[in-house]
């Protein structure tokens, strides 16, 4: 099992499992800040080693007493080579930091925290890999981004490394906005500056990236930037190059509210487990844009990563569309046409095929198959949340004999409860030139917590082995 993997699952579920507490929530007034985070960021680099780069990030909270969070926070940085035939993708690498701590909020809207987190990349399709593991400690302004200056700061000792030298860790950040005028969107340029270092003995090697950026902020909690940044890459455990990184980021801000038929909104969900010597991760963001006069574009980034006996998947799904309501119609009801991308990979192992699967696809879905369950109240029969997409495969790995592919799933909430935990049931099937099956029973419960069995089968997967039954637990928003 890659040890990134297994840190990620041990922190994850460590935050899911504790107890929590129901005290009262401060008021806005006392604290703020507090909420989920999000944000899925692509952007162009100028530099003859890599095309492009894309950034996916979750914070979540749990809160455990009126001023004091526990917080799990994840991102990851997917590094593009360029792109090979029948749009498939010569993935270079992925970056990630994965982080399980406590956060503070001071009735002045200063936050401290104190963090356990893992710092790594594994390479892709190629043998490598590189981690750090730390203790930090961090302060923040309390000013947040979009109201003028605002800054972070952490940093505190590598307790152990592999494959790179470290005695302490340390990041920051400052970040400019001009200040908001009583309309929305706001619109307005912004400068950022963020270090990311690493310190072993008197050496500093940092990825230092600034620049500015041109911020369109909206009134539902969501932010849309366009930004010009200049990478320093010193970080052994960055992506190891110089040039200006051109594109968007897109983030879900604190307090934001979700609602898939109204948009601008970015839901998704956070999970790992494990079962039978194997370890799973997966990170998924659905990002529905702000709308047009009709309808509204929306992307969905999916990444996976499941640990073997010969090797280590690491696949992608990601779905690009335009999608429509059907509230007038049928209510809850979202339809959309898209082009579906699958692509597999290999984790810190020599690989010289990538596989992929590429389609265009029409579907129609439930308002809440994606994002928080919300499992309360039901009907007496229960819920039933449902997805169907029928596609034309435009190019696949797998030979052309199918030129269809066919996707469905179903998830029915029962109409008993454990206390706040309501039973569950879910089947996915995708059928076409390479199959692809899920089956899980478990329990949904508050802040968006889902455990669960699962059985996963894949025609796609490089290892011997293309199935494997998994304890999972979720964290959905």
């Amino acid at each position: 099992m890659l040890p990134h993997l297994r840190i990620a699952t041990a922190l994850f579920l460590a935050a899911t499992v504790v107890p929590h507490s129901g005290a009262t929530e401060p008021s806005p007034e006392e604290i703020s800040g507090r909420g989920i985070r999000a944000e899925g960021s692509l952007a162009w680099v100028s530099n003859a080693d890599l095309d492009l780069v894309g950034d996916l990030g979750v914070d979540l909270p749990w809160r455990l007493r009126r001023s004091l969070d526990l917080y799990f926070g994840l991102n990851t940085r997917t590094a593009i080579a360029k792109t090979l035939d029948d749009f498939t993708f010569q993935v270079r690498e992925i970056d990630y930091a994965v982080e399980l701590g406590v956060r503070h909020f001071r009735p002045s809207g200063r936050r401290w925290w104190i963090t356990a987190g893992e710092q790594g990349k594994a390479r892709v399709d190629v043998a490598g890999s590189a981690y750090v593991r730390y203790l930090a400690a961090g302060l923040d302004s309390k000013v947040r981004r979009g109201s003028g200056l605002a800054w972070n700061a952490a940093a505190g000792p590598v307790l152990q490394d592999h494959n790179v030298s470290a005695d302490g860790w340390l990041r920051g950040a400052l970040y400019f906005d001009s200040p908001g005028r009583n309309r929305r969107p706001l619109l307005g340029f912004g400068f950022d500056l963020e270090v990311d270092a690493l310190i072993d003995g008197g050496n500093f090697d940092a990825d230092i990236e600034l620049g500015p950026h041109y911020l369109m902020d909206f009134s539902e909690g969501y932010r849309l930037s366009f930004f010009a940044h200049y990478l320093d890459g010193n970080n052994p455990l960055g992506l190891g190059l110089s040039g200006f990184l051109l594109g968007f980021d897109y983030s879900r801000l604190p307090g934001a509210g979700t609602e898939r038929l109204r948009p601008p909104d970015i839901q998704g969900l956070v999970s790992a487990g494990g079962g039978g010597g194997r370890a799973a991760g997966r990170l998924q963001l659905d990002l529905s844009f702000p709308p047009l006069p009709v309808g509204w574009l929306a992307a969905d980034f999916d990444v996976n990563a499941l640990s073997g006996d010969d090797t280590d998947e690491l696949y992608y799904l990601y779905q690009l569309g335009y999608e429509y309501s059907l509230e007038q119609l049928l209510e809850g009801l979202v339809t959309g046409a898209y082009f579906f991308h699958r692509s597999n990979h290999q984790l810190s192992s020599a690989n010289d095929t990538v596989t992929s699967l590429n389609s265009l696809e029409v579907g129609v879905e439930t308002r809440s198959w994606r994002g928080s369950l919300d499992p309360l109240p039901l009907a007496p029969w229960g819920r039933v949340d449902w997805i169907a997409h029928l596609g034309y495969v435009v190019s696949s790995s797998f030979g052309e004999d199918r030129a269809w592919r066919v996707y469905g799933g179903a998830r029915w909430m029962m109409p008993w409860t454990a206390g706040r935990w309501v039973p569950l049931a879910l089947v996915e099937i995708s059928e076409g030139n390479a199959a692809r099956y899920n089956f899980a029973l478990g329990m949904a419960g508050p802040w968006g917590s889902v455990v669960q069995v699962e059985y996963l089968e894949d025609e796609q997967f490089f290892g011997s082995d293309q199935s494997a039954v998994l304890l999972v637990a979720e964290r959905r928003f």
